[in-house]
């Protein structure tokens, strides 16, 4: 446990230096472009570790929320530093109510929306495709023959 929660750290915090590999260590390294790519794996995104995921997250989430989080910590300051309460208080209270709102707007109001992911730096997310509609690609030099009494009417 000790040991995937440093590797998360790491992950996390290399996201902002580059991202990480897919073997999870820090930066592209020498031989990163010899990995396959997370996104490539022939494995369905169920099976893909949770530290990976999270990984990913972590990596798509940088730039919006180094963006999200001056505003959204002035806003909550100004709130809190009205209470009645010691610093040990007001301070951790402060990055929890940051954070969770920071995370709450990225989520509910940027990751989900192509004008705001566009407007924050991130790629526009590929259209989604079901597991029905997807169709195996053909054998290369492979062409679709029209089968007999499939043809439409064309212009007479």
């Amino acid at each position: 446990m000790r040991h995937r929660l440093s590797l998360l750290i790491l992950c996390a915090g290399s996201a902002i230096a580059g991202g990480c590999t897919s073997t999870g260590t820090a930066g592209p390294g020498p031989g990163a472009s010899a990995r396959a790519a997370p996104a490539a794996s022939p494995l369905p995104a169920a099976h893909e570790p949770r530290w990976r995921r999270a990984a990913r997250y972590s990596n798509e989430a940088v730039l919006p929320f180094y963006l999200l989080h001056e505003p959204v910590i002035v806003a909550a300051a100004y709130l809190i530093v009205r209470w009645h309460a010691p610093a040990l208080v007001k301070y951790p209270a402060l990055v929890a109510i940051s954070f969770a709102a920071t995370l709450a707007i990225y989520e509910l109001a940027i990751r989900r929306y192509r004008p705001t992911r566009i407007l924050f730096g991130m790629k526009a997310r590929p259209p989604q495709v079901n597991d029905q509609t997807r169709q195996a690609p053909a054998a290369s030099g492979d062409v679709a023959e029209p089968q007999a009494g499939s043809e439409t009417a064309g212009p007479a």
